[in-house]
Parts: structure tokens; sequence; C-alpha cells
């Protein structure tokens, strides 16, 4: 499956996402997870390496940058900064293409860890499995 192919299936999945549940991740989640739990093994997968992709490409020196400066966060660690990159995936293609050309309006104390787990718990729930016994590594 071709980049773009991969992306489109991630944007899409994402958009299953239940905002009526704002501050319950999992419930927000949940039907992404439930839909992902229906699928092929390889598109659970596929779906897990384009979430890291994503996660990997905000990762440079110049949103780093924004980010510290505009975080209110008195440390910023690794971990934060993976969270608030799993919220703007969570905020859509719009949202994360706006992060990437450093548009004003972007929200930095946001942090959405909770999407990090969404294909180990999609496989969980498929093959009646506990999360940990995930196959897939990135």
């Amino acid at each position: 499956m071709r980049t773009f192919e991969k992306n489109s299936f991630f944007w899409k999945t994402m958009k299953l996402c239940d905002r009526n549940f704002e501050g319950d991740d999992d419930k927000v989640l949940q039907p992404v997870v439930d839909y992902l739990s229906e699928k092929d093994d390889s598109v659970i997968f596929q779906f897990d390496d384009e979430l890291w992709n994503l996660l990997h490409s905000l990762d440079t020196e110049k949103i780093i940058e924004r980010y510290t400066k505009n975080s209110d966060f008195l440390y910023v660690s690794d971990d934060c900064f993976l969270y608030w990159r799993c919220f703007v995936l969570l905020g859509g293609k719009k949202y994360y293409n706006a992060v990437k050309a450093g548009k004003n309006g972007i929200r930095y104390n946001c942090e959405f860890e909770a999407l990090l787990y969404v294909a180990r718990n999609a496989w969980a729930k498929k093959h009646n499995a506990e999360a940990k016994d995930y196959p897939h590594f990135e």
C-alpha cells in the first residue's frame, strides 16, 4: 500500500473518534478500536505503522522549538512531547498540516496518550487476547 493510501485510511479511520466523550480518551477512541478490530491484522498493523510515521514526522527541531516555547509545562519531557503529537493527530489531517506548517492557533498544552494504544487494543479485542501480547512492534 502506498503512503498516500495509508495516510488516507489513517485519517478516515480517525474521523470515527467520538468527540462527545471529550475528557474520556478511551471512549473517544472506542469507535476506532471497534472498527479496526473488524479488520485483518495487516490492516491493524498498517494503521499502527502510519500512526508512528506521522508521529515521527512531527518530531522536527522547528516543531520541538515551537512546542517548548509555547508550552506551559514547567518541564518538557520526551513523553509530554510525544503525547502532544498524539493530540495533534487526534485533531485531524487539517490540524496536523497546520502544525507542520507552523501556523498560528495551535494548542500546545494538550495531550492524548491513549492514541498510542489503539492498534494493540483493536488487535486484543479481535483476538480476545491481552493487549500486552500484541505481536506487531514499531
